[in-house]
């Protein structure tokens, strides 16, 4: 059974807590969460549980050091299960932004990607992705849906495809 839930919300982290995670979404109570308007403060680590992801339909704000990653990865931010753990490719969903984001609604600079299926997959739309970071995935970045992406500054490492991209988008390095 899927569960989905919609928030506008601001995350950051609070003062004097080196690499906090300020939002753990676990495969338990929500398969994917779907935000409508989301702004994420610098250093924030949000982790995610077994096919747990985020769905971006309006807006996606993301300061510098931001990262998204599995909920196993005691490397950032510490252990946060009770025992410790090792994230491994594909331990949750991904980034997936649907083509009703506008392009201004999608600020991703600096954002860090870690241990997803698919890191960031882009369905439609036109965006300039700038300094990601993209590591230890599946697929780093799947372009779908007449999708056109910019990036600079982007850094793909570990992943199984570092880019994949259907016949009917345009991606530009």
């Amino acid at each position: 059974m899927s569960h989905a839930f919609s928030f506008q919300t601001r995350l950051r982290r609070a003062s004097g807590l080196v690499g906090a995670v300020a939002l753990m979404l676990g495969a338990c109570w929500a398969q994917q969460a779907h935000a409508e308007k989301l702004t994420i403060g610098e250093g924030v680590v949000v982790k995610f549980g077994p096919q747990a992801g985020l769905t971006v339909r309006t807006e996606l704000r993301t300061s510098q050091g931001t990262v998204f990653t599995s909920l196993s990865d005691d490397a950032v931010a510490g252990q946060t299960s009770p025992s410790p753990a090792t994230a491994a490719p594909g331990d949750w969903r991904g980034l997936r932004v649907e083509a009703t984001v506008p392009p201004g609604g999608l600020q991703t600079r600096g954002l860090v990607l870690r241990h997803a299926d698919t890191a960031l997959h882009i369905v439609g739309g036109t965006y300039l992705l700038e300094l990601l970071d993209i590591a230890d995935s599946l697929i780093g970045i799947a372009a779908s849906e007449s999708a056109v992406i910019g990036l600079d500054g982007l850094s793909l490492n570990r992943n199984g495809v570092g880019l994949e991209s259907s016949q009917d988008s345009l991606v530009s390095l």
